[in-house]
């Protein structure tokens, strides 16, 4: 009986498919990269998400598998031209998410409260507790000449402490937060020289954990292979098709809409683009109400920017105008980044 491995947790649902096919589940959700190699030889396929980098090396400790199942989206984790030189076929199964998504996202770094059935990600309420913080701190020294040294521990260790936090497991959200930061202290009337100074320092650590997880991969839980294709397939978009799959279903489902769409309900891509209801839903929208209701959806944006910026203007202290740009920037910030990244901008 051929035998599978998973390295990632998987949905009961893919086991048992997997049972009746023939194939014989085995699991192995802790073991570091190179525990997996010096056993990876027994198993003729693998099922994997983003936990371990399937690149050169592992596939050469290989030596009897057929096939390499990613569930999830996008590839980055997967050395495909080596693989297919080797003759094992790659497999995108981004519907093995069932068993672990939320309106179709990911939800492996989300948490449920099982009573009221509410599942939320700490990373967004951290960033939404930070930001509120940052507003108040700054509306108390606000009259007072800001000291770097004294804010150091009150308002910059904090902001380090959660981007850290989020940072290992998800790169975009940690630079959204400290991006966010940055914008509300700058609101604030920090001093300008100072928050040049943070994001050098910011550039810094953010390299040395770079070198420091590529030196030690197994020291720190991190996905800096899969930022560096991101990366690299940003600049250079063909070369890997395999990675930039989203990207290319999202802008075939852009161009598809055309001007005014192909009808409510009648998107072809929402069935075979991963997150089409979440990260990529613009893309689905633009798809099935054309180009027109895109611009549209972005003009509102704008506007809700413009109003958010009203509102904080007519507070009557100061910690109301930064907390009106504390809570609402952060909306238009991630739709603007999703429509960006829709679009490959």
């Amino acid at each position: 009986m051929p035998k599978i491995i998973h390295l990632d947790e998987n949905h009961e649902l893919l086991k048992n498919e997997l049972e009746k096919l023939g194939f014989k589940n085995y699991f192995d959700l802790i073991s570091t990269k190179k525990e997996v190699e010096k056993k990876i030889w027994e198993y003729q396929g693998i099922i994997v998400r983003s936990r371990i980098e399937i690149d050169k090396k592992f596939i050469d400790s290989c030596k009897n598998l057929k096939f390499i199942a990613r569930v999830g989206s996008g590839l980055e984790n997967i050395d495909t031209d080596y693989a297919k030189k080797k003759n094992i076929e790659i497999i995108s199964a981004s519907e093995g998410n069932q068993g672990n998504e939320i309106d179709g996202a990911n939800a492996s770094r989300w948490i449920s409260i099982p009573i009221i059935n509410i599942s939320f990600q700490p990373s967004s309420l951290a960033s939404i507790f930070l930001l509120i913080y940052i507003s108040n701190y700054l509306s108390k020294v606000h009259e007072k000449k800001i000291n770097f040294n004294n804010s150091v521990f009150r308002l910059w260790l904090p902001i380090l402490l959660v981007v850290m936090l989020v940072l290992p497991s998800n790169f975009s959200t940690s630079f959204m937060i400290f991006s966010l930061s940055l914008i509300l202290i700058f609101i604030g009337q920090y001093p300008i020289k100072k928050i040049i100074l943070i994001i050098f320092s910011g550039i810094v650590l953010s390299g040395s954990f770079v070198g420091l997880s590529k030196t030690y991969p197994d020291l720190v839980p991190n996905r800096i292979d899969t930022w560096s294709n991101r990366i690299e397939n940003f600049i250079n978009p063909s070369l890997d098709n395999d990675s930039n799959y989203q990207i290319n279903r999202a802008k075939a489902a852009i161009a598809s809409g055309s001007i005014f769409g192909v009808g409510a309900g009648k998107s072809s891509m929402k069935y075979i683009l991963p997150q089409s209801t979440s990260d990529f839903i613009f893309s689905i929208v633009t798809e099935e109400y054309g180009l027109f209701v895109a611009l549209i959806i972005l003009l509102l944006y704008v506007i809700l920017l413009f109003r958010i910026v009203i509102v904080s203007q007519k507070s009557n202290n100061y910690f109301g105008k930064l907390l009106a740009i504390a809570v609402g920037l952060p909306i238009v910030f991630q739709a603007l980044i999703n429509m960006g990244v829709a679009v490959q901008l």
